[in-house]
């Protein structure tokens, strides 16, 4: 019985690396699918020139509270969920910055 045990037991853990490892796998493809879309938006809405480079980080930065999905879809001529897949991908983008620095300065860089 205490070998059939430790089998169920090693089972039971590489399992949970397995749906570990399944749970990455997953978060990455849908972060690449997220992104591909993400620049799909500014190739079809030509958001890469200067001008509504410019207009973005400006409505992005202006100090309110956030951004509208419908409000930005309706400045750049696209669906509103469009601008949610584009503005959701911001976010991400800064989650990810702040993410990093605040790794850093505990790991003692930037101070």
């Amino acid at each position: 019985m205490g070998k059939q045990s430790r089998r169920i037991k090693s089972s039971s853990s590489s399992s949970t690396k397995n749906s570990d490892n399944n749970s990455v796998d997953f978060q990455t493809e849908q972060y690449e699918l997220h992104k591909k879309a993400f620049d799909a938006i500014i190739v079809k809405y030509n958001l890469k020139t200067e001008e509504k480079s410019t207009e973005i980080s400006e409505l992005l930065t202006n100090g309110t509270d956030g951004v509208n999905a419908a409000n930005f879809a309706e400045k750049f001529g696209m669906d509103v969920e469009e601008a949610v897949v584009f503005l959701e991908w911001i976010k991400i983008g800064i989650k990810f910055k702040t993410t990093a620095v605040d790794t850093a300065k505990q790991s003692g860089f930037g101070k």
